[in-house]
């Protein structure tokens, strides 16, 4: 008979017409009319009913179970039993609306990397939750304590990709269980470079503080939600906000990228509503002077320290005349505009002219034309990251089209400092500088080269200590909970070794941003001539 409250079910169908189907587990508890939520099992809730009083005898005997665990501070107990305030990080990870977009290694968000024989059967292992290290045969007396060999030969197959590396501590964390989970937003659908540069910082921290752990004896490692975020998908972002809220098994999350998806997040994070709904956000690349809040953490400097640092440099250069190329309806550009127009009032340097780069008929040859003929000596390019195309393009016309022997300078926000834009034609890159929020430091951009074989910016650094932050922050805790991570972050010095040590002050790190310039010496990706080196005044 159908029970009309909540039901368990350990994987051993009782009805026979089920006999053979499910997959045996500890038991859990499910919802009426829904089928087991246990990876692999599925079975609906008759499957589990022989008749009322097998359902009763069950009751009597898993409740019994229950006391003498949870008397003996059983781990089990907290994991399965509904009781007040269990340990969210021993919590399964709920179903999602938007179930497609994360992943902790059941399927693999880079959709390019598919061809990796190594991820795609690591994965089919940690689906299973049957981790081995390749070549062995699992230990069928201890079966859940084996090393997940494929993701680490998927990461030497492909050393420069951060999912597989996150994957295999994933399983590490799971195999020791009872893992601290917390989720990372990137934009891999439209930005898949930037998202991997911002995990590769983020699988570098994760890998640090596991290995901390181990070495200190401690039980509980770090496992990362990856969440492929729309980033400017409004609806995907919000979707992926209240999956990330509703999952008790979050303790924290890190994002969102843009400053557009990260405003819409926030208010998603923040609600007002269930004090234990709250969860702290640290952003290691939305810079807005907007986002503010009580749950809202950021690793880099906001526009009005980027301003004024541009605003710096501007008067260095003795620039009488510039025009400013921003995107409209951007929350990051144009904050970033507005802060540059108050930091220049009163100045030497005037505004000859803003220029909105978002709209489909922008007609870039004839403005750069007009500034060139109306002798502006300075272009400064604002765009935000779903407009760096158009920016690289007004780059490489003004260095088409002026003259050769005055040549104009160009200062770029940090949406510059990418791949995309260290691949433009070499003439078109020289000179350019950019206001990078941070940099790494020699060691660790020396490790990380090593690492990752290629390419680092400030997003992997940002990254790197937005993760530390918050796994620091858990660690301060024997049983975390969100409201004591967002508790603890303004009380963290956070120690990092991808920059310098920091501190929270009303949730912004307080640094300044740095000025970096094109050089054919400094690290640089593949095939590129130019790489970016911090500008000595």
């Amino acid at each position: 008979m159908a029970s009309n409250k909540t039901w368990t079910c350990d994987g051993q169908p009782k009805n026979k017409k089920y006999k053979g189907q499910g997959k045996k587990h500890s038991p859990i508890t499910n919802n009426v009319g829904r089928r087991c939520i246990e990876p692999g099992c599925g079975l609906p809730q008759d499957a589990v009913q022989n008749d009322q009083a097998g359902n009763k005898g069950l009751v009597i005997v898993l409740a019994f179970m229950g006391i003498v665990f949870l008397g003996a501070g059983s781990v089990f107990a907290l994991r399965f039993l509904p009781i007040p305030n269990p340990v969210s990080s021993c919590l399964k990870l709920q179903p999602k609306q938007e179930e497609t977009r994360f992943s902790s290694g059941e399927k693999i968000l880079f959709t390019q990397e598919t061809t990796n024989r190594y991820l795609n059967d690591g994965i089919s292992e940690f689906k299973n939750e049957n981790y081995k290290e390749a070549g062995q045969k699992p230990d069928p007396n201890d079966p859940q304590k084996l090393i997940p060999g494929y993701f680490a030969q998927a990461m030497q197959a492909v050393p420069n990709n951060p999912e597989p590396r996150i994957y295999f501590n994933n399983a590490k964390a799971r195999d020791t269980g009872c893992p601290y989970r917390v989720a990372i937003a990137v934009p891999i659908d439209g930005r898949a470079d930037v998202a991997k540069e911002i995990l590769r910082g983020a699988a570098d921290a994760q890998n640090d503080f596991n290995i901390q752990q181990e070495s200190e004896g401690k039980k509980r490692l770090l496992e990362i939600v990856i969440v492929k975020d729309g980033n400017d998908d409004k609806a995907v972002t919000t979707s992926i906000a209240e999956d990330i809220v509703n999952d008790p098994a979050i303790l924290g999350v890190i994002g969102h990228n843009s400053s557009e998806a990260s405003k819409i997040a926030l208010e998603i994070y923040q609600s007002e509503g269930d004090e234990s709904q709250k969860i702290a956000m640290i952003s290691p690349t939305s810079t807005a002077t907007s986002l503010q809040g009580d749950v809202f953490f950021r690793t880099v400097p906001d526009d009005s320290q980027t301003a004024e640092t541009m605003a710096n440099h501007l008067k260095n250069l003795a620039a009488k005349k510039i025009v400013i190329f921003y995107e409209a309806g951007s929350n990051y550009s144009e904050s970033l505009k507005i802060a540059l127009e108050n930091k220049l009032k009163n100045s030497d340097t005037n505004i000859y002219k803003t220029v909105d780069i978002s709209p489909p008929d922008f007609n870039i040859s004839t403005i750069i034309e007009d500034s060139i003929s109306d002798e502006v000596d300075t272009i400064i390019v604002l765009p935000s990251t779903g407009t760096t195309a158009n920016a690289n393009q007004i780059i490489k016309t003004i260095r088409e089209k002026e003259n050769t022997t005055k040549k104009i300078n160009i200062l770029g926000d940090d949406a510059l400092y990418n791949p995309d834009t260290l691949s433009l034609a070499d003439n078109a890159l020289e000179g350019l500088v950019v206001v990078a929020p941070i940099v790494p430091s020699e060691s660790y951009q020396n490790e990380a080269l090593e690492n990752w074989k290629g390419f680092i910016s400030w997003r992997t650094v940002a990254a790197y200590d937005a993760t530390t932050a918050i796994a620091q922050a858990i660690n301060k805790e024997s049983e975390p909970t969100r409201k004591t991570i967002i508790e603890n972050l303004p009380a963290t010095s956070v120690a990092s070794k991808a920059s310098e040590e920091f501190q929270f002050v009303n949730g912004e790190r307080r640094s300044e941003p740095i000025l970096v310039v094109t050089d054919p010496k400094a690290p640089k990706p593949p095939g590129a001539k130019f790489g970016f080196k911090r500008l000595e005044n």
